[in-house]
């Protein structure tokens, strides 16, 4: 990526600069899965296994530059027939590719740690990449022969397609209608939404809330079936290969066990209290008689807030991140340089903002910005995955520089935290300073109590099909009832439309993900305290961990920075924050 230049969108051309060598690299998928087959029973020799896994390599990273390629080509134009046909294409030659490679998951996990260590011996050069033989060899008791697997691989479009179904048909069949009030006319659109919640006219919160959710409820049925869908093939490949259960079979990947997974859920719901606490500071500061759903978006601290440009956020952000020194800020401003960003929202471009990597087609960032603060939030979140790719690619090769989801909600979490510390430490008022602090409070009650309501629903959703249930729609909204009473704490309304909210949150198709937002802001929490403190090492063992990738399984870095997620205690130290944030009030 050598070409530099400074835009509000993206420049594609940095994976491929004309669609002629995108094609070049998609025929050649075709080629390079040949010549892997070509190592198939060979895996077991050393002088072997280096030559597979240089071509390996080269393969994966065709692959995934063509997949980028396509995949963010597509998110910006959804409506275009070149693009859909571009993607589904990339999908399918994706398919076919894993399901022509069954033998190697076959092959690599026969090799123990016993093995894998001669094989080292007889050639060095795969010593740096121990760590990635060894993750085929403990997937072994879970893996059906090869014929089975490759049937499997087969059909991996199909039994993934209900969350894609869930974006084309909110992304695509979606009606939305306006609204007015007081003689002003509101589009309602997901990019819009956001900023009517944070009106200082509960009314407007109101209309907004009741239009935006309409389609949701009226597809709702839908939506029942198709995550009904897939919470049963969650739970049927689960019992195929033989793991206790979904959820351990979703956590498997990331090293982490169920019980982590049960502790935040203990931990969030013993502390309910303090949402509780602000639900009446809200309430009281917003002078609302009854306190709904949407008024917690709401600015509830008497402060002006001012549109925040993109300009100003990347002015804030680069003074944010200073903490971190040089080098992480040097890295920044040498991936925003090269057109990396797409930055606003228009028609038929997918909602949401995101992050998406390769270790050789670079780093690029998906907004939606709006100019308020949630967009300036974003920008630094998604901002802390794409610096710890950046050093996570720079410093490890590419079998262990991919690092788990488990890690990486930690680093933008952080840049979400120093972006307050920075955000609080210019602010010349008191009001300022409270205007600030309410919206950390508010981002902590989003991310660590929200999301673990999500990951309970999950949990509670997947059981339910393992006792043999249905996730009809009445199920789910009564279901998603008892949780929004349990964790929205008390002194808060549930709206009727509130009720059928499980139908718009994507995440539920990436089964078990949304628990690690919450388990990343406590291990965030636990760096921003020392990098803030200024603690000696604290920035060159934050710097550490963002260069980790996954040479080793993901606590064991986590502990090597002396946060251990296996203790209560570290979940305990985001709700002490917490607390220390309501006193401010």
């Amino acid at each position: 990526m050598k070409k530099k230049t400074t835009r509000t969108t993206w420049d594609l051309s940095l994976i491929y600069p004309t669609q002629a060598d995108y094609q070049k690299a998609f025929a050649s998928i075709d080629q390079l899965v040949k010549k892997l087959k070509t190592f198939e029973g060979k895996l077991h020799v050393a002088s072997q296994l280096v030559l597979f896994l240089k071509v390996y390599e080269q393969f994966n990273i065709t692959l995934e530059n063509v997949y980028n390629y396509a995949h963010l080509s597509f998110d910006l134009d959804m409506n275009n027939p070149k693009l859909q046909a571009q993607y589904s294409a990339v999908n399918d030659i994706y398919s076919k590719s894993v399901s022509q490679l069954t033998f190697i998951d076959q092959e690599l996990s026969t090799l123990g740690n016993k093995e894998i260590k001669a094989l080292i011996v007889q050639e060095p050069r795969l010593a740096d990449k121990e760590f990635f033989l060894q993750s085929f060899g403990r997937s072994k008791l879970y893996l059906h022969d090869q014929k089975t697997e490759s049937i499997l691989a087969a059909y991996g479009p199909v039994f993934g397609a209900s969350g894609q179904l869930h974006t084309v048909i909110h992304d695509t069949d979606f009606v939305f209608e306006s609204f007015t009030y007081k003689g002003k006319k509101y589009p309602v659109n997901d990019a819009t939404v956001s900023s009517y919640y944070q009106h200082k006219d509960q009314k407007v919160r109101e209309l907004a809330f009741k239009h935006y959710y309409k389609p949701y409820i009226q597809f709702k049925n839908t939506f029942a079936k198709l995550y009904d869908t897939r919470v049963r093939h969650n739970v049927t490949t689960a019992r195929t290969r033989g793991y206790a259960d979904a959820l351990t079979m979703c956590t498997f990947p990331d090293y982490i066990t169920p019980s982590i997974y049960k502790t935040l859920l203990e931990v969030v719901r013993s502390n309910t209290h303090l949402i509780t606490k602000l639900n009446k500071i809200r309430k009281k500061n917003l002078k609302v008689s009854k306190l709904h759903f949407y008024d917690n978006y709401a600015n509830f601290v008497a402060h002006r807030e001012s549109k925040i440009s993109y300009e100003q956020c990347v002015k804030d952000f680069r003074k944010s991140i200073s903490l971190l020194g040089d080098e992480y800020t040097k890295a920044f401003e040498s991936e925003i340089a090269q057109g990396v960003v797409d930055v606003y929202p228009r028609k038929g471009k997918k909602s949401g903002g995101y992050h998406n990597t390769g270790y050789e087609s670079g780093r690029y960032i998906f907004l939606n910005h709006t100019d308020d603060m949630q967009s300036a939030y974003t920008f630094a979140h998604e901002w802390g995955h794409a610096l710890h790719s950046y050093f996570s690619n720079h410093t490890q090769n590419y079998y262990n520089a991919q690092y788990p989801i488990f890690l990486a909600e930690i680093a933008s979490t952080l840049n979400e935290i120093l972006l307050t510390h920075h955000l609080l430490k210019q602010s010349k008022s008191k009001s300022e300073i409270l205007y600030h602090t309410s919206f950390r409070a508010s981002r902590i009650q989003q991310t660590l109590f929200r999301q673990t309501m999500f990951a309970d629903f999950e949990l509670r959703a997947h059981q339910a099909v393992e006792k043999g249930e249905a996730l009809t729609a009445t199920y789910l909204d009564t279901l998603y009832t008892q949780l929004l009473t349990q964790y929205l704490g008390q002194g808060i309304e549930i709206d009727e439309e509130l009720k059928t909210e499980w139908a718009r949150i994507p995440h539920f198709y990436s089964p078990f993900y949304v628990y690690k937002y919450a388990t990343s802001l406590c291990a965030a929490y636990a760096f921003a305290k020392k990098i803030i403190n200024k603690e000696p090492g604290a920035v060159q063992g934050y710097l550490k961990f963002l260069s980790a990738g996954m040479h080793k399984e993901p606590l064991a870095i986590l502990k090597e920075a002396g946060i251990d997620m296996n203790k209560t205690e570290t979940y305990e130290a985001a709700m002490e924050e917490f607390e220390e944030l309501l006193k401010s009030f």
